[in-house]
Formats: structure tokens, C-alpha cells, sequence
């Protein structure tokens, strides 16, 4: 391990300067120095691209390490460089792993710095999500300094649902720097409100202030992983998009422009994190209908072996209700389910132990399960509390 360590130092150090000028040519990136921290620290940003441990690490000459995803692991060759170079922290999505955690804590008592992104996913809307509660028991835990980071531009650069990268405007800066001494002085509460406001961020709000371009062929393509729900016809998964535009079989039509707002006659939103408010607020009602059911055909299953491997379960529809998550003969109860998201539209879950994968040959939103999910499980927990409530009264 100390090997690994000292050629990842080593690495970091060389190729910084390299990957930052590739970041400007390619991105349009530009970033503030951080300042000099003494000890090691941890630092936490805002999740907008796959590029994001790479603009980050541009900004501080001091080497980290950053906690990367399973799936990133799997890229063949290039895989096998980043593994080999800088010895990223793993941890698999859609499940329970405390080993990540713990590989944090290990490289800080060995004195490299940690970068994460505590949101654990790439933003679907341009906007940034809270964090779970449990992320500022997690930096106090550590006995680690703290530095924010933001990141903004990224989400129009590079959108998670979209096929292209989109030159125009990227920037990233320090947002605060949090002593480990200001640190141990907070309540876990404090400081998951601090991160929460630090690495805010709104890609629309930036862009109606800032107005960059973005330029790309087929600037709506993939845009229905994204928005489900037609806000003419109320339909779920009738969206498609071709070129700059989208456009619901029920004749909804939208054009995307040049810097990344909808245009077009009689539309109910001008942007995606406008729109997606108002399906999320939706799917919030249609999860009071008992007989709601999120469906999608033609569906391929896969286990995920601890060497990384995928392989065939079985074909089969894939749904969401009440009841449970069900794909071909398995089913998981929403209470013990734990869900994520990987790359556009993959779908990454734990059930027995086993972790899995769904995939689709067609583009579809893997987003509204997700959403869904946390709106019925937050029911679960409620409903759970309030019935303790009553025992204790």
C-alpha cells in the first residue's frame, strides 16, 4: 500500500498541470487556487460531471485522494490506470458500504487528504441535492479540516442525461475552509447545514444571471432519462427527443437553445429544474393512489461479482408500487431497498445480500424510481414513528 501511495503522490503531482490544461482546452475550465490547509482535510463538492474529481484536483497542489464509484472500476484499460496511479477509494451504489468510510478515515491517519461528493450522484436537474443527515457525523467522526468546493457551469457542460459534451463556461472555487478545531466545536447538524449551503448550486439560476452559450449538435438528445411526465397530457414515459428537440405523442413540443432553456408556444416551463419540481411534485400525489404503478418492458438483470463482473439474470419488466420493486420473478420490499443510479440510466440496487444491475437497450428514465422510492419509504418511516408515538403515549 505505502507503494501505491507514493506513486499516486508522485502522479498527482506531475500530471496536474496536464490534465488542467486539458480541462481548459476541452471544457473551458477555469479555477481559483485553494489555499494552503496544514494536516490533512477532507474536501466536499458539488456532483455535476464524470470530470469532476479531475476539476476539483485542479484547483489544490496538495495531493488526495477521492472516493470514486464501483462502476468506475469497470472501464477496461483505463480502469487499471486509475487504480494503479491513484488508488481511488471504492464504494458501490445502491448499497450499504461502510468500507468506503472506513478507506477514508485510513488514508486521513496516513496523512492524504480525501475528496468526495457527498450527494453520491450526478445531479439529473442542474440543481444540488441536501445531503443525508448523516454526512456531518461522518466529517466530525474524522477529526479532518473541511473545505467546500463548487463547482458551476458543469451541469450545462456535460448534462447526466444528455450524449455530448457541450462547450461553454466552467469554473470552480473554494467556498470556505472549516478548521478541524471549528469542527469538533459543531453539532453533526451544523455542519451537514454548512456543506448543504456551501456547495449549493442552481445551473438555470447561474445561467439567467450569466447567459454562456453552449454549443452542440443534438442539444436535447436523451432528455426523456430526465423528464418523464408530459405537462400536457400527464402521461409518464411518452416523451421522446431528437435533435434540439423534444416532443409527447399527445403533441407537447419543445425546443431546446443555445443556452440550455426551452423554447416554444404555450410551454409550462422554460427549464429542466422548473419542470422536474413540478413532476416530482406528481409523483408525490400519485403515491397517495394506491394503485399507481411505474412500469417499464424489456429489461435485462444482472449480479454483480465482487471482481466487477456482470452477469445475465434474466429479461423481464421492471416496476414500482406499493407493494415492492419487482424485476422478471424477484421481488424487493421498499423498506429494505437501497437504489441509486450509474452512469445515464443503469440501475444499481442490493437485495440478499447480492448486489445488482438493470440495463435498458432504449433510452428511458431510471430517475422517476428513484424519486418514487424515496417518496414511499419516507412514507414507511413516518408511518413507523407515528405508530411509536402512540405506544409511548
Amino acid at each position: 500500500m505505502k507503494g501505491k501511495i507514493k506513486r499516486h503522490l508522485f502522479f498527482y503531482t506531475i500530471l496536474r498541470p496536464v490534465v488542467y490544461l486539458v480541462a481548459k482546452v476541452l471544457l473551458n475550465y477555469s479555477c481559483k487556487p485553494a489555499p494552503i490547509v496544514d494536516g490533512p482535510y477532507i474536501v466536499l463538492a458539488n456532483h455535476t460531471t464524470n470530470w469532476d474529481p479531475v476539476l476539483v484536483g485542479c484547483s489544490f497542489k496538495k495531493p488526495m485522494n477521492f472516493i470514486a464509484s464501483e462502476h468506475a472500476m469497470r472501464m477496461g484499460f483505463l480502469s487499471k490506470i486509475i487504480g494503479a496511479l491513484f488508488v481511488p477509494i471504492q464504494r458501490v451504489k445502491g448499497s450499504t458500504d461502510a468500507s468506503a468510510a472506513l478507506g477514508m478515515v485510513s488514508m486521513l491517519k496516513k496523512g492524504i487528504s480525501v475528496g468526495l461528493f457527498p450527494e453520491g450522484s450526478r445531479s439529473f436537474d442542474g440543481t444540488t441535492e441536501a445531503l443525508h443527515p448523516t454526512t456531518g457525523r461522518l466529517i466530525k467522526m474524522s477529526g479532518a479540516s473541511l473545505i467546500t468546493y463548487r463547482i458551476s457551469g458543469g451541469y450545462l457542460t456535460s448534462p447526466r442525461w444528455g450524449y455530448k459534451l457541450r462547450r461553454g463556461k466552467v469554473c470552480g472555487e473554494v467556498v470556505n475552509i472549516y478548521t478541524s478545531e471549528q469542527i469538533k466545536a459543531m453539532s453533526p447538524q451544523e455542519i451537514t447545514d454548512c456543506i448543504n449551503r456551501d456547495i449549493a448550486e442552481n445551473a438555470f439560476d447561474r445561467q439567467r444571471e450569466k447567459a454562456y452559450k453552449y454549443y452542440v449538435k443534438g442539444s436535447a438528445e436523451g432528455i426523456e432519462r430526465v423528464l418523464y411526465l408530459c405537462p400536457e397530457c400527464k402521461r409518464i414515459g411518452t416523451i421522446s427527443s431528437s435533435g434540439s428537440e423534444l416532443s409527447c405523442s399527445c403533441g407537447m413540443h419543445a425546443t431546446m437553445n443555445k443556452y440550455g432553456f426551452f423554447e416554444g408556444e404555450d410551454l409550462k416551463f422554460d427549464s429542466i429544474d422548473k419542470w422536474n419540481k413540478w413532476q416530482v411534485s406528481y409523483l408525490a400525489e400519485l403515491a397517495e393512489d394506491e394503485n399507481f404503478r411505474l412500469c417499464d418492458e424489456d429489461q435485462q438483470l444482472y449480479v454483480l461479482d465482487r471482481e466487477h463482473n456482470l452477469e445475465l439474470k434474466c429479461n423481464g419488466t421492471m416496476s414500482l408500487d406499493r407493494n415492492g420493486f419487482r424485476i422478471g420473478d424477484m421481488i424487493c420490499p421498499i423498506d429494505k431497498l437501497q437504489m441509486s443510479i450509474i452512469r445515464k440510466q443503469d440501475i444499481v440496487f442490493a437485495h440478499g445480500g447480492v448486489n445488482y444491475e438493470i440495463h435498458s437497450d432504449k433510452s428511458r428514465s431510471a430517475y422517476k424510481y428513484t424519486t418514487m422510492l424515496k417518496m414511499l419509504q419516507t412514507k414507511i418511516l413516518q408511518s413507523k414513528n407515528a405508530k411509536k408515538e402512540k405506544l409511548v403515549k
